[in-house]
């Protein structure tokens, strides 16, 4: 499910995702939390075709990975050592976080900063392993419903916790958190903040009790906005007629409450329908456009609703741990809220990123949202009836009154013709550059010797191939992608919105030197991608430099 890779982009049996991660959490700022978990290293795992289709963007898809693996690596290492609470000699105890993303996502984020100080606040009695796209398992990838597999999944005990959006528990019956949901009530991320620190707030995780698990966490994610893949929704009457894809039950409710018609399509089944001209739009967050098969036009004025994640546990696996090891738990989690709260983007940060990377924000203005909310309103009447849900309302507005309002989003229209008009800037030392298309077969020892697992160096084991023509690094998964020679140096990057750009979009793919004599390029001295730092440098250098390029066109 995507609505996930660190590093760079992955590819699963022929699914694309693009995930972006200048998307991702801000860093702190003074005075903030700084302890944000994996970070830009953290990822899922690649699972790349071994053929002459390979192309570049794969390796931006390898990192994810090989950083998972680096990761659990550390992990188990740590908790061999570590003075544990399940006594002195006894084997520390794995535990499983399970996700319907993978790596690179918010939520995503969210599960990799609870796992850390579970192990640091249990002293390595507790090992959390995250298993990205959990719901694999049991469907495929593609499943719209992959979210609630995982949640059946943390009820029947196939994994220890789950950080799972919102819209799992309420489907399930969560009252008091539907109310997040009620159309253009909670319209601004600082009551999202104070929503999830309230007691409001405690009792709606309170109340997933009832539904079987352990509620340890409320995380706010993002407020969510109609786009328009070719044109902006501006009117309740651009709806009308159109398609739109949201996972959110509560989301596609509200779509037909508009007059359109709503899909829960997902990756390559929803960027299918998309290229066909079968699904128009979708409802999403400026954070999440990773989860789009392609970029649009938000509404920034239209906030449909709030999205927020949640963390939870299996009953019976939390009843099972001692005192100790609860509150440990427990104290994770409530500094995972503490981190959330504090290092989400605002809205107008997130809004600005997406305009400089990947697409545009328009404005309905105020009467054309007093129309959409008026539009809307059956569905409010209709939670409203639910005296549960009818107060939790009433508490929502109470916190908005409280808050201060965050800073307003722009306008902005993303100019995709300057982005992607590489060829007609080639200068003479770029010229210098043997293009041509080049293949070479990487060999899994390399990877092995290299310190790179099995399982990854044997998923980028093969036969790749790469294409460079007139400053243009040709993918057609990663329009605007370019490559430019600089003191000898050659320096590939990849555009800002694809289907396969992945979190590497708009950055450096790898740096290096060369040379080319009787047909074969060699890459030498390489740099890897700025997005993945210093960690997964070696993976950079066998993926780029262990065999020679061989010209075949």
């Amino acid at each position: 499910m995507t609505d996930g890779p660190l590093g760079v982009h992955t590819r699963h049996e022929g699914v694309v995702m693009l995930p972006i991660d200048r998307f991702r959490r801000r860093p702190a700022r003074e005075g903030e939390p700084t302890d944000a978990g994996a970070g830009a290293g953290a990822g899922a795992g690649a699972e790349a075709v071994a053929d002459a289709g390979r192309t570049a963007h794969a390796a931006a898809r390898m990192v994810a990975a090989a950083a998972v693996a680096s990761v659990a690596v550390a992990l188990s290492g740590c908790a061999q050592g570590a003075a544990s609470k399940a006594g002195p000699g006894a084997v520390p105890r794995t535990i499983v976080i399970g996700l319907g993303d993978s790596a690179g996502r918010p939520a995503s984020d969210d599960a990799e900063h609870l796992a850390e100080p579970i192990e640091s606040y249990s002293d390595g009695a507790l090992v959390p392993q995250i298993r990205w796209e959990a719901h694999t398992e049991r469907v495929d990838r593609a499943s719209g419903e992959g979210y609630a597999v995982v949640g059946d999944m943390v009820l029947d005990g196939s994994v220890d916790l789950a950080v799972l959006p919102d819209f799992v528990w309420i489907d399930a019956g969560a009252e008091r958190l539907s109310a997040v949901k009620a159309p253009f009530l909670l319209t601004d991320e600082a009551t999202m903040d104070a929503v999830a620190t309230s007691p409001l707030g405690a009792e709606m995780l309170d109340e997933l009790d009832d539904l079987g698990v352990v509620g340890l966490a409320l995380l706010p994610e993002a407020l969510r906005h109609p786009i328009g893949f070719d044109e902006p929704f501006l009117e309740v009457d651009d709806v009308a007629g159109a398609t739109l894809r949201s996972l959110d039950p509560a989301g596609r409710e509200l779509i037909e409450v508009l007059g359109g018609t709503a899909t829960n399509l997902a990756n390559e089944d929803l960027a299918q329908a998309v290229t066909d001209g079968e699904v128009q739009g979708a409802e999403s967050s400026y954070a999440q456009i990773g989860s789009l098969p392609r970029s649009g036009t938000f509404t920034g004025d239209v906030a449909f609703f709030a999205k927020f994640n949640t963390a939870v546990a299996n009953r019976g696996w939390f009843d099972g741990l001692d005192s100790d090891l609860q509150d440990a738990v427990r104290r994770a989690a409530a500094d995972t809220t503490e981190y959330v709260v504090e290092s989400n983007p605002t809205e107008a940060e997130s809004a600005a990123a997406f305009c400089a990377a990947a697409g545009s924000i328009a404005f309905a203005g105020p009467e054309a949202v007093a129309a959409f909310e008026a539009a809307a309103s059956p569905m409010r009447e209709r939670m409203e009836a639910d005296p549960v849900v009818r107060e939790a309302m009433a508490s929502i507005g109470d916190l908005e009154r409280g808050v201060e309002p965050a800073s307003m989003v722009e306008p902005c229209d993303f100019d995709a013709g300057e982005a992607t008009d590489a060829a007609g800037g080639m200068d003479p030392e770029t010229a210098t550059f043997p293009e041509g298309t080049y293949r070479a077969e990487l060999d899994v020892d390399d990877f092995l010797a290299a310190g790179v697992d099995e399982g990854t160096a044997r998923n980028h084991a093969g036969v790749w191939t790469l294409t460079f023509e007139d400053g243009v690094f040709d993918d057609p998964g990663c329009p605007g992608s370019t490559y430019l020679v600089r003191d000898g140096r050659v320096e590939v990057r990849l555009g800002s919105v694809g289907e396969s750009c992945g979190s590497v979009a708009g950055s450096v793919l790898f740096n290096a030197a060369w040379t080319f004599a009787d047909g074969e390029l060699r890459f030498v001295d390489i740099i890897g991608s700025e997005a993945d730092g210093p960690a997964l440098q070696r993976f950079h250098e066998v993926l780029w430099g262990s065999q020679p390029w061989k010209r075949v066109e």
